[in-house]
């Protein structure tokens, strides 16, 4: 059980370095102020990247509801229900992964990666998700930290707390 988790531990330290990288590439896109500066593909490049970050932080989720909860949800809907379950503390198995503040921001991300499949670059509007491109630094800080509170859950259990 212990290999276990620490292997859990080490691919979700993993997934957030790479999340860190998004990060890094992202503020090197974002204009200073002027949304008018940013050429269509700059505008496909920061989708690409909000793509990338919530598929990410999905990636996290879906480790910990396999190799914790023992399952994925299942359905149409299943990625609204993955993130939902990250905010529910499932007795004698794990506590919430994120907050439920949290998941309410992510759910835009979310909502902005489906998009972003169903639409060809040139559709995308910067005015309709540079909301969420500016939002992104302070969503990831505040992803890291809970997940880092989830991975010192990990570190409890491995050492039999």
């Amino acid at each position: 059980m212990r290999n276990h988790l620490r292997i859990l531990a080490a691919e979700i330290g993993s997934e957030l370095a790479s999340l860190d990288r998004l990060q890094d590439e992202l503020a090197a896109l974002l204009p200073p102020e002027s949304a008018d500066s940013l050429s269509p593909t700059s505008v496909r490049a920061i989708g690409s990247l909000l793509h990338d970050f919530y598929g990410g932080a999905e990636k996290v989720f879906r480790r910990i509801a396999m190799d914790l909860d023992g399952e994925l949800p299942r359905g149409d809907d299943w990625h609204v229900d993955l993130l939902r379950r990250m905010t529910v503390a499932i007795p004698d198995v794990r506590p919430p992964a994120i907050s439920r503040d949290l998941a309410e921001v992510m759910a835009e991300y979310l909502r902005f990666r489906h998009l972003f499949r169903n639409l060809y670059g040139f559709q995308l509007r910067w005015e309709r998700f540079s909301h969420l491109a500016q939002g992104m630094e302070e969503t990831f800080g505040r992803f890291r930290e809970e997940i880092g509170k989830f991975l010192q859950f990990l570190g409890q259990i491995d050492r039999g707390e």
